[in-house]
């Protein structure tokens, strides 16, 4: 089932379609809260939809388990950049 879900929330993403993204990745971590590739593209699809801290949260958990994780450093300064030029 899991794969299914994961092949749906990557579908989702490449379309940039965002709501269904996150909301398939939140029933992928439900099951698996410890799914680091789950944690990545739900803070990837909520960056989207500038949901900035929610999606740090979830980065910074990826970080915890995988401090050298590229993609989570990656997405976590786009929010820094963001903020600096909305600030």
């Amino acid at each position: 089932m899991n794969s299914t879900l994961r092949d749906k929330a990557i579908q989702f993403a490449l379309n940039n379609e965002w709501e269904e993204a996150v909301e398939t990745n939140r029933k992928i971590l439900k099951n698996n809260p410890t799914d680091r590739n789950a944690k990545l593209r739900l803070g990837k699809a909520l960056i989207q939809l500038n949901s900035f801290e929610e999606a740090k949260k979830y980065l910074l958990e990826v970080l915890d388990d995988d401090p050298l994780n590229a993609i989570a450093k990656k997405n976590l300064k786009a929010i820094k950049e963001v903020s600096k030029a909305a600030a």
